[in-house]
């Protein structure tokens, strides 16, 4: 007879190889409850993972009747979840679980716009996230990042303009491996996006690069032989500009809009993971060709929740996402939006930094702003309240419903 050890293994690997209309369904109803509070597979709370919640798990992801992990809200078990509950019952169930509630007084949203003269600073920020951190590695120090639940929205009101609702998407919890947590440091783990308002003007002639004859530069167009530059710039060649981490893609504003014709860069995001190395006799270094004032080392404790892909970092992380949307006033939720969409956040507790070139596309002006956070403790990771802080500086560019474009950037302080 096998060893329910083996057992649970077999099970697993059959599981694994089925085809995705032969498993259970992979995802859970919007209505449902985020996953595992804590250590993901440890169904009874005790912070331990054992060979028969295992069998638990595998018998729920097979629709099995009879079967039930109360820890496990959702009620869901996909192959990710598998797959950590095995690793949680093999090295342990790592550091615990750290219930991010985010402090009112200390979480800030903070606007940059070219009509302002100083940033404006909104506190009041409500919500929580429910984050998991599993065993730390003895020789990297480096330990994986679950989101295992969230609040239904975090929320904040602008006064006398409209409520920014922050909603996690709850069909992706339990986000197993969302981020990472370097508790020795060496890495240097800043966030830095972009966009340019204006990279060009569809049919109209781009900047010529020497002298020649033909239509100057902004001169309206039909043709690339036209223009003393020898191009046209067209709707395609707007789309086909591109960054090396496009997190949106270029487009051009139309005839409704503020600025039509005008094409509207690709947002661009640099997610430098870089672990830290001497260059020379002079130490680490490191640089962008964007905005990206960032620390070389982020520090003992610093973390990182961020989608990214194997080849632009050591890590594959999964990150979190959520729809945002504007409604006049609280509670969220209860009213038709002014906006809505659905994007990945990318938090850091080191600095995040936003820029936008040729702002409210006015030739030359540029928005930048920067935000720093603060590490976590990896010694006291579980205490709520404790060391902590998420930060994240973004761009809203070219939106009809905003008077102007901004940088907005957002301050999670436990």
């Amino acid at each position: 007879m096998f060893s329910n050890s083996l057992r649970a293994l077999l099970i697993l690997s059959f599981f694994a190889l089925q085809p995705p209309s032969a498993r259970a369904e992979d995802t859970a109803t919007a209505g449902e409850a985020a996953g595992f509070v804590g250590c993901v597979g440890d169904c009874d709370g005790d912070n331990v993972v054992v060979i028969s919640e295992l069998i638990t798990l595998v018998n729920i992801a097979l629709g099995l009747p009879g079967s039930d992990c109360p820890a496990n809200a959702a009620g869901v078990v996909t192959i990710d979840v598998l797959v950590t509950a095995v690793v949680n019952a093999l090295e342990g169930c790592g550091l615990g679980r750290r219930h991010f509630s985010l402090n009112p007084e200390s979480s800030l949203a903070i606007f940059v716009t070219a009509s302002a003269p100083e940033p404006i600073v909104v506190p009041g920020f409500t919500g929580f996230l429910d984050l998991y951190a599993g065993p730390v590695d003895p020789v990297s120090g480096v330990a994986q990042i679950d989101i295992t639940g969230a609040s239904e929205f975090i929320s904040v009101a602008v006064p006398d303009n409209f409520v920014q609702c922050l909603r996690p998407i709850p069909t992706q919890f339990p986000v197993i491996n969302a981020g990472t947590l370097f508790c020795n440091g060496g890495f240097t783990i800043g966030l830095c996006n972009e966009r340019n308002h204006n990279i060009g003007v569809v049919d109209t002639c781009t900047a010529p690069t020497g002298p020649g004859a033909g239509l100057p530069e902004g001169t309206p167009c039909t043709s690339n032989p036209e223009c003393a530059s020898g191009q046209c710039f067209s709707e395609a060649d707007c789309l086909a500009t591109s960054c090396v981490f496009p997190l949106e893609r270029p487009r051009v504003e139309g005839p409704d809009e503020r600025h039509p014709g005008v094409c509207i860069g690709p947002f661009c995001e640099v997610i430098p993971i870089i672990p830290i190395v001497e260059v020379g006799g002079g130490g680490p270094v490191a640089t962008d060709e964007i905005f990206c004032p960032r620390e070389p080392d982020a520090g003992d404790g610093s973390l990182i929740i961020v989608e990214a892909l194997l080849e632009f970092s050591q890590f594959r992380t999964l990150g979190l996402w959520a729809e945002i949307t504007l409604e006049e006033e609280l509670p969220c939720g209860d009213e038709p939006a002014i906006f809505a969409g659905i994007f990945e956040f990318p938090f850091t507790t080191s600095t995040s930094a936003a820029t936008v070139f040729n702002a409210n596309n006015e030739p030359g002006v540029t928005l930048q702003d920067s935000v720093t956070g603060e590490n976590f403790s990896c010694d006291d990771w579980t205490t709520e309240d404790g060391p902590g802080t998420l930060v994240l500086a973004q761009l809203a560019v070219g939106f009809q419903f905003l008077p102007e474009d901004s940088v907005v950037s957002w301050v999670f302080d436990d």
